[in-house]
């Protein structure tokens, strides 16, 4: 009987094993982990398009050897996080530029600068994913920061003929008894010559004309200047015309000489401090906006990627669009580079700034995944 009972709890045991080896273990599904993309891009750009100040608007053309030799400091940097269905993708790219010109006018030295920098903050939502390629739709806001200076050094000899040939010129116009609305075309006419002069020896850096009003200030300063004395000029001119003698004659002359002389003076001084100025504006604003991105895998290591977004919606810029296409090389598990085009367009107008351009060209991106 105890043998039986021996045999009888091997047979139940045996049993209870093969029922448990029978049945299958079943694991949770693996959660999906972060994934994350740092790139550097490498962007070689043309632009061309209308930049304005206050009603002075100027087109722009040009290209890489325009841009690239004013370059003082450039960076761009591309980061993305990704889980699942849902990523979120950012950007950052800062450029400074200058450049400076030597003027035969009554700007000895004219120096400009530009700041451009961009931040882009974005998400996106996978709607197509699978081996051969995948889609997402993408919604964000783009920042826009555009800081310019205009810095102006006069010329003290060339402000000293100028003033001496525009005291001379009223002087000679008033002995025929020129109208007021005369003297101030004489007047608009001598500055102006000497500030448009610059228009054509404008710096080479993509900037809007800051300094392009800077004449009716400076010619209404010395419409009053000459106004103050025109009345005692005037006279002094008559008596010597009228003068009968030597002796008044020379009176009368060295009196309008000392007028001249007084008006030459404070006209200098008005030019000088006008001209001696630095001139700065800070331009900012937010973009919202919409677009697609994409890629296809033609192999385990080549792949097509795409991406475009359209923007602004009047919020910042009046309309806003970036596009950009690349072919992909993946170097190794973690490493990959990609050799494309991108463009941007602007179409901008508040408070008397104007950027209408479009920036394209070539660019190079090298990245890591991890």
């Amino acid at each position: 009987m105890k043998t039986i009972r021996i045999v009888a709890s091997l047979l139940l045991s045996g049993t209870l094993f093969a029922g448990e080896s029978d049945k299958k273990t079943i694991a949770p599904p693996p959660e999906e982990s972060w994934q994350f993309k740092l790139a550097l891009p490498g962007w070689i750009p043309w632009q061309s398009g209308d930049l304005g100040l206050n009603g002075v608007t100027s087109h722009v053309q040009l290209g890489p050897n325009d841009i690239i030799p004013k370059i003082d400091m450039i960076a761009d940097v591309r980061a993305e996080a990704h889980k699942g269905r849902f990523s979120v993708m950012g950007e950052f790219l800062y450029m400074s530029l200058s450049d400076g010109l030597g003027a035969h006018t009554v700007v000895k030295k004219l120096d400009v600068r530009l700041d451009q920098t961009m931040g882009d903050l974005g998400f996106g939502w996978r709607v197509i994913d699978s081996p051969r390629g995948w889609l997402d739709m993408t919604a964000g806001v783009r920042y826009t920061n555009i800081y310019q200076r205009l810095t102006l050094q006069p010329d003290s000899a060339r402000i000293g003929e100028v003033s001496t040939a525009l005291v001379d010129a009223v002087s000679d116009r008033l002995r025929t008894a020129l109208s007021e609305s005369g003297l101030r075309d004489l007047v608009r006419q001598k500055i102006n010559a000497q500030l448009e002069a610059l228009k054509g020896q404008r710096p080479t850096v993509p900037s809007a004309p800051i300094g392009g009003g800077e004449s009716g200030p400076i010619r209404d300063r010395i419409q009053q200047i000459i106004d103050a004395r025109k009345a005692e000029l005037a006279v002094a001119i008559q008596a010597r015309a009228q003068a009968a003698t030597v002796a008044l004659q020379t009176q009368a002359q060295a009196r309008i000489d000392g007028i001249k002389s007084d008006l030459s003076k404070r006209i200098a001084r008005t030019l000088e401090s006008k001209l001696d100025a630095r001139l700065s504006r800070t331009d900012d604003w937010f973009d919202p906006y919409i677009g697609l991105r994409g890629r296809y895998n033609l192999s385990d290591q080549f792949y097509i990627a795409a991406k475009g977004d359209i923007g602004g919606f009047t919020v910042g810029c009046d309309v806003t669009w970036t596009a950009e296409a690349a072919i992909g090389w993946q170097l190794a598990h973690n490493i990959y580079t990609e050799v494309g085009y991108r463009a941007i367009g602007l179409d901008y107008n508040r408070d008397g700034y104007v950027n209408r351009t479009i920036t394209h060209g070539p660019q190079v991106t090298l990245g890591t995944t991890f």
